[in-house]
């Protein structure tokens, strides 16, 4: 075996892989194997051991990252080889807890009678208490999709309910997990759990057919249909065929789209799809494919509307306003109309974005969610998180485009020129070119200004000295600006950037907070901190009922151990936020333990400089020693120092 551990290989995959745009940082890397920085850095010095062995070693640049230098190509095409040997012998017994899970679920979802667990159990060398504990876990999952567990004494157990709710199942758990991906963009466990159906053969075929019927797919979309197909393929060969499904409304072109794939389907196979299949196909079809659509005839139509009155909610309650973005509305549209129909039939199309989307777009999910109740007297039924991620992507991006970074907006200058509109406009030009954050409001003579009583734009720069800064920091430099102006302006928003984050203090109140060696359980927990602001005359008797709403619609947890339970409404009297640090984890959802706990209580008048805060948690992920030092943090004293360092700190490190 050439990589001592799974996560070695999943390494190794990462940075060998040709074609990402991805630059693998150290930090990079750690995101997404779910580890410390430290233990990463650890891991790539053991795989440039092993490279070194086999003609390469790794090497990191600024700005990319690492990557692989090949010194003897024949020695490093033999450790491909051998690695891809590695792969088709195929590992017999699942690794991880989790591989287990998934093997045990598919092994009973495909047995057609009872199975005996202490069979399964012996199968997989673990202990019957182990596989009572691996049963809980699955009769869970199972309920997630309205099947049931039966159990027959004497003969073990049998998965009972639906078909359509089989597969649903079935291909939620075969989809990836992970990143030792094969050349077909097809995980190793993946093809063992659907084997004899070889998904690589699938993808051939509707990748044919799509482009022969030009119907546009996106590639997230793209390989979850393909998912389903083999695990419909595979479930007419166990016996377990449609044979009828209800209709579902489609053009010409998807209904051809869905033949054309049936009859190739049942040539490589030899099996026989009923209609009921075809309909199953057409559902998956129309409910994942990107619609054309007539724009310009849109405006009457109820959907469109609804996306107006979304953006409408992201302006009144959260002050950005989009509506007036181009794009924005009609990328909604699109993802909402296919979205509706996998709604309607009970569909989850699995978002492997949701996770860094929590992490490091807070703001964009929170407003998504808020937004998405604008949805509920068009959409009938309940968003789903992965759903919420995806529209969340539109909105992160329409956030982007307009102000240019994702967490909060430009800052606004107001410009005092003495020289003439010309020149102010020449300067108002360069000022945007070079530096993206910062947004002309306005252009005013020395007259006009001192004329002001007070500026509301964040920053004030002039060509002329000026008498006051009338409380707002400023700056004076030429009307054709030097490179020594420019490093001037950039002083000046960094020394605003850092005032504004240090103001963040303020919102923490020492009375609020906690450190706690007990466990409470997670409602008890946000009932006590709930209770501790009301007390304090911070929220009302509401508050509490709004923060269970909340937290029912999606899980406040950001993962690495960081939760923020917030109502929706901002209700508060003042902006605060309450802290409890908790020295042993507690869960928080089903995938999720926290050990920080920030609950939001958030006043209207200070919203937007309060948006800072959610600065402080993406930079508390990102800084993995700071987010260690928090868990030591037994008094208020060290935790505000910690908040200071990290936010004085802002993560820059590249490799």
């Amino acid at each position: 075996m050439i990589f001592p551990t799974k996560r070695l290989k999943k390494l190794f995959h990462l940075i060998h892989g040709k074609g990402q745009e991805q630059a693998w940082t150290s930090q990079a890397l750690a995101d997404r194997l779910e580890v410390t920085v430290r233990t990463i850095r650890d891991d790539l010095k053991k795989l440039d051991h092993i490279l070194a062995g086999h003609g390469g070693s790794l090497e990191s640049k600024r700005g990319r990252g690492y990557s692989i230098r090949v010194h003897d190509a024949k020695r490093y095409d033999e450790l491909l080889q051998e690695r891809q040997d590695d792969r088709q012998k195929g590992a017999p017994v699942p690794g991880s807890p989790d591989e287990r899970i998934r093997y045990e679920l598919f092994k009973l979802l495909g047995e057609p009678g009872h199975i005996k667990m202490e069979d399964l159990a012996d199968q997989l060398y673990i202990s019957r208490a182990t596989m009572n504990n691996d049963l809980k876990i699955i009769r869970q999952i199972l309920e997630n999709y309205q099947l049931q567990l039966q159990i027959k004494p004497g003969h073990g157990v049998k998965v009972v309910g639906d078909e359509q709710r089989f597969r649903y199942c079935l291909a939620e758990y075969a989809d990836a997990r992970d990143e030792e991906l094969g050349p077909e963009g097809m995980t190793a466990a993946q093809e063992r759990l659907l084997c004899p159906i070889e998904p690589a053969h699938i993808r051939e075929i509707v990748i044919r057919h799509v482009g022969k019927q030009n119907v546009r797919i996106a590639d997230v979309a793209l390989k979850d249909l393909i998912t389903h197909l083999a695990v419909m393929v595979l479930r007419i060969k166990q016996g377990h065929e449609l044979e009828r499904f209800e209709k579902v409304e489609a053009n010409l072109q998807d209904q051809q789209l869905a033949q054309h794939i049936i009859q190739d389907l049942e040539s490589l196979y030899s099996i026989h799809c009923p209609v009921g299949e075809r309909d199953y196909l057409l559902l998956h079809i129309v409910s994942k494919k990107m619609t054309a659509t007539d724009w310009n005839g849109l405006r009457s139509d109820p959907l469109y509307v609804a996306v107006q009155q979304m953006l409408g909610h992201i302006y009144d309650r959260y002050t950005y306003d989009l509506r007036d973005d181009d794009r924005l509305p009609n990328d909604l549209y699109a993802h909402l109309k296919p979205m509706i129909t996998r709604l309607e039939h009970g569909m989850n199309m699995r978002n492997p974005l949701l996770g860094h989307i929590r992490k490091y777009y807070p703001l964009a999910y929170e407003i998504t969610i808020s937004a998405v109740k604008q949805l509920q007297t068009y959409v009938p039924h309940e968003i789903n998180d992965s759903e919420i991620g995806y529209l969340a992507l539109h909105i992160g991006a329409a956030l982007e485009r307009k102000y240019q970074i994702p967490h909060r907006k430009r800052k606004s200058v107001l410009l005092v020129c003495g020289s003439g509109y010309g020149t102010a406009r020449i300067l108002e030009s360069r000022l945007r070119s070079l530096f993206a954050e910062l947004e002309v409001s306005r252009v005013v003579s020395l007259r006009e200004y001192e004329e002001m009583e007070s500026v509301p734009e964040d920053l004030v720069i002039s060509t002329i000295r000026l008498r006051e800064s009338k409380g707002k920091p400023s700056a004076v430099i030429a009307a054709i600006p030097s490179e020594r102006d420019m490093a001037t302006i950039t002083h000046l928003v960094r020394t605003s950037d850092e005032q504004e984050e240090m103001t963040l203090l303020r919102y923490f109140d020492p009375a609020l907070f906690m450190f706690r060696s007990d466990q409470p359980d997670k409602m008890t927990l946000m009932a006590e901190m709930s209770g501790a602001l009301l007390e304090k005359g911070i929220v009302t008797e509401q508050f509490w009922p709004a923060v269970q709403e909340r937290e029912r619609m999606a899980s406040t947890a950001l993962g690495r151990g960081m939760a923020i339970p917030h109502p929706m409404e901002l209700s508060s009297t003042r902006t605060t936020v309450s802290v409890c640090l908790l020295e042993k984890p507690i869960p928080w959802d089903e995938e999720n333990e926290v050990h920080a706990v920030f609950m939001l209580s958030i006043c209207k008048e200070d919203y937007e400089q309060a948006m800072g805060i959610y600065d402080l948690f993406v930079e508390l992920i990102r800084q993995e020693e700071q987010l260690e030092s928090l868990r030591s943090c037994g008094s208020f004293d060290a935790f505000a120092q910690l908040v200071c360092e990290t936010l004085s700190l802002k993560s820059t490190e590249v490799y």
